[in-house]
């Protein structure tokens, strides 16, 4: 099953409706949103978000993210940063009201690298004109640029399906 299989099964799985109608009802556009931390102050809390457009749905596939120091030169030893990025996060998802875990992980439990983004098992399908927050905890006394990269698919066509449900 490729990407546009996953996002349309999770599409008709949240309105009830069959992957036939979906694909009929729906059109599928790549697009990426990015929530930047540009510092992140050394062991400070920040949190930020993005908003999907009212004409359309947002379906997560994957997840990466960057840090180097403030200066945009990569902290020591690039090639452990993402494994061993000293940052805990937190997901929101205002269009269902719902946390998507009970309490801050790390970081690449749920971010890859642009080389090796993290796939997510099932596409998490964020409601059109809803919230999508970030809250980012620095966990060393550094201050770092953070870039998280949310990869998907905006999700074009019958949007008042997504307010009926």
């Amino acid at each position: 099953m490729d990407e546009t299989d996953k996002v349309i099964a999770a599409i008709a799985s949240r309105l009830g409706a069959t992957q036939a109608r979906v694909r009929k009802s729906f059109d599928l556009d790549p697009f990426t949103f990015n929530i930047n931390f540009l510092p992140l102050a050394a062991l400070n809390n920040a949190t930020d978000n993005f908003i999907t457009q009212a004409d359309s749905a947002f379906a997560v596939v994957k997840t990466c993210f960057t840090i180097s120091s403030v200066g945009e030169v990569f902290i020591a030893n690039i090639s452990d940063t993402p494994k061993f990025a000293p940052l805990l996060v937190t997901l929101t998802d205002s269009g269902s009201g719902r946390n998507l875990m009970n309490s801050p992980v790390a970081v690449n439990s749920l971010f890859g690298t642009a080389e090796r983004p993290y796939i997510w098992a099932r596409p998490k399908v964020l409601d059109p004109n809803s919230t999508f927050t970030a809250q980012v905890q620095n966990l060393v006394a550094t201050a770092f640029q953070v870039r998280l990269a949310f990869q998907g698919f905006k999700v074009f066509g019958n949007v008042e399906a997504f307010k009926a449900r």
